[in-house]
C-alpha cells in the first residue's frame, strides 16, 4: 500500500503517514538491534555501523 493510499484510508495527510512510518521503523530498530545487531556486523559491517549511528541520531530526536 502506498503512502498516498494509506493516508486516504486513515483520513490523514501523507506527511502524517510518513512521520508515523518513520517513528515505527525507529522503534522497531531499537527493539531488534540488540537481537540482530551482531548479524549485521558479521554480514555487512558497514550496515551494522550505520544502524548504530542512525539509532543514536534517533535517540536524540533528530
Amino acid at each position: 500500500m502506498s503512502v498516498r493510499e494509506t493516508a486516504e484510508v486513515l483520513g490523514v495527510s501523507e506527511d502524517v503517514v510518513k512521520t508515523r512510518l518513520s517513528r515505527a521503523r525507529r522503534q522497531l530498530r531499537r527493539i531488534l538491534l540488540p537481537e540482530i545487531g551482531g548479524l549485521f556486523q558479521e554480514t555487512l559491517p558497514f550496515a551494522g555501523a550505520g544502524l548504530r549511528a542512525h539509532d543514536r541520531a534517533g535517540a536524540c530526536g533528530a
